[in-house]
Order: C-alpha cells, then structure tokens, then sequence
C-alpha cells in the first residue's frame, strides 16, 4: 500500500493529485510530437468537457426528481464511454466519442 510517511500516516492517497500536473505536462509533451497522442488528447478533453457540463445539469436536475433517473444512467454511460475510448486508444486507434460537442481543436 505504501510507506508511513513522517507522521505516521500513509504517502499514496496524496499522488495522484502529486503526479497528475506532471502527467499533463508530459502529454502535453508528446501530443507536440506525436499526432495520435495529440488527437486523442483533443477529442477525449472535448468527451470530458461535454460529459461534465452534461452530470452538471443532470446532477442539479435531481431536485426536480427527474435527475433522480438521469444522473445514474449519465454517470454510466459516461463510464463506459471512458473505458471504451481508453481500450481503444490503448490499442492505437483514434476514438471518436459519440455525444461530444467539440469545444477544443
């Protein structure tokens, strides 16, 4: 799980906010070499700028009790929607997220 650090307590809970600028800085680095990365990266930022706007207002929706539906099935969908691109994009195709407005590039 990880060492104690100097308190006692455990290091791991606080790394992926440590790693995740250091993440995008070097994705970043790559989208400038690399056009699959660069592509990907664009239309999976559009896919999570979408689906965020879209739980936003599902998630508000719930105190009309339609969101009640909404939220679960929005959550769902956008998680399988993120597993799919990802196993596609581990498999180096372009994925094209449906229900994407294109906000970026």
């Amino acid at each position: 799980m990880g060492r104690p650090g100097p308190r006692g307590g455990l290091r791991w809970p606080g790394r992926p906010v440590r790693e995740r600028p250091r993440t995008a800085r070097g994705l970043a680095r790559q989208g400038k070499e690399s056009r699959f990365v660069d592509e990907n990266g664009v239309r999976a930022l559009n896919f999570q700028l979408t689906w965020s706007i879209i739980l936003l207002v599902t998630a508000l929706s719930v105190l009309i009790a339609v969101g009640m539906v909404l939220f679960p099935l929005a959550l769902l969908a956008w998680l399988i929607l993120t597993v799919l691109g990802t196993v596609k994009a581990s498999e180096g195709e372009v994925y094209d997220y449906p229900l994407t407005i294109h906000f970026v590039g």
